[in-house]
């Protein structure tokens, strides 16, 4: 594959980069321009020569990542998806290799700006089909809506690892996190299948191999890594997305709207995520601090209250375990009653 890879490299980007090619030979070009690549890495007893020429046709690749996500007219919206999916998980692999980093950097925001962008375009189609409704699978399938989402999440992981591409994603915390935490909202499915097989579905939502959970996990490992890379402006973006979510969330509970309570469990989880590893003393400190009383008093009130959806009151359990040691310290005369709304959940209906 190495060999070849010089052979065929000019032609195979010609399919891959004209438009008049079907998307899925694209598709198929790209993928085989990677397996390439990274062989040719992975040899070491390449010439030298073989890797620059590798690495100096890789502005062209990108090129053609970039005109994948951005997509054709004529295409259908599912084709505009698992292209995508496809020029972001190539571009993911090779984010990873150190010798291509300088001319990854150099092209990265064309692709990167086009993928963020059908994310975008995709979110109340998501919202309906997935979010507020039991898609049977069909955005989990390979290529399909899901798999794109976290692929891009999985991206900006990869570019957290190498300085040049790291430096692209700083001030733009927040912007990251406003586009992709919605996804993150539990969706039909899952609460189904929750709702079907608690304990099973706790070992799911941990097992990354389990299909049904794949933005979720994604999501808060790429929360984690921006918080290792970029702790306080991650924070700050935190606070502000979680404090609003929170709003949005109990206001239109309040309000009477069905699916409300699936954008507070999802500001829960996220606050869960970016806190449960800080000190008390460091959490008060922070940037989260301002926002600690308002989410523990919410978690609180959330747990007694046998009106809240079995997901959503779980969701505030899971929380208060997580901040055991911050509910201790600040809210302890509030225990008792956190105590006896656990013992409530636990007897019989």
């Amino acid at each position: 594959v190495a060999m070849s890879l010089g052979s065929l490299q000019e032609p195979m980007h010609q399919l891959a980069s004209c438009e008049a090619s079907p998307p899925e030979l694209r598709r198929q070009c790209v993928n085989a321009h990677l397996a390439g690549v990274t062989a040719v890495i992975a040899c070491e007893d390449m010439a030298e020569v073989a890797l620059e020429k590798t690495i100096e046709a890789l502005p062209s690749w990108l090129a053609v990542h970039a005109s994948l996500c951005s997509g054709a007219d004529a295409w259908e919206p599912r084709e505009r998806v698992s292209c995508a999916f496809s020029a972001v998980r190539a571009v993911t692999s090779l984010s990873r290799h150190r010798a291509l980093e300088s001319a990854m950097a150099e092209s990265m925001e064309a692709v990167l700006r086009p993928a963020c962008l059908l994310v975008q375009s995709l979110h109340a189609a998501y919202e309906q089909a997935v979010i507020y409704q039991d898609d049977g699978g069909l955005s989990e399938e390979d290529g399909a809506a899901s798999q794109l989402i976290a692929q891009l999440m999985e991206l900006i992981q990869a570019m957290l690892l190498r300085p040049k591409l790291r430096s692209m994603l700083k001030n733009r915390i927040k912007s990251l996190l406003q586009l992709l935490v919605p996804f993150m909202r539990i969706t039909e499915a899952q609460a189904a299948a929750w709702q079907a097989d608690p304990n099973e579905f706790l070992a799911q939502e941990e097992d990354e191999h389990v299909r049904g959970c794949a933005v979720r996990l994604s999501g808060e490992g790429l929360v984690g890594e921006l918080l290792e890379s970029f702790k306080r402006e991650t924070a700050r973006a935190v606070a502000g997305i979680v404090g609003e979510l929170l709003e949005r969330g109990e206001s239109g509970r309040a309000g009477g709207e069905s699916q409300s309570w699936k954008l507070t469990e999802v500001a829960l989880y996220i606050f869960g995520v970016a806190s449960s590893e800080v000190s008390v003393k460091a959490l008060q400190r922070g940037e989260l601090g301002p926002l600690v009383p308002t989410v523990l008093a919410a978690a609180g009130s959330l747990s007694g209250d046998k009106a809240v959806p079995q997901f959503l009151r779980a969701r505030a359990f899971s929380l208060l375990m997580r901040l055991r040691d911050a509910v201790c310290q600040l809210v302890q005369a509030e225990v008792p009653k956190l105590l006896e709304a656990a013992a409530t959940g636990l007897a019989p209906n």
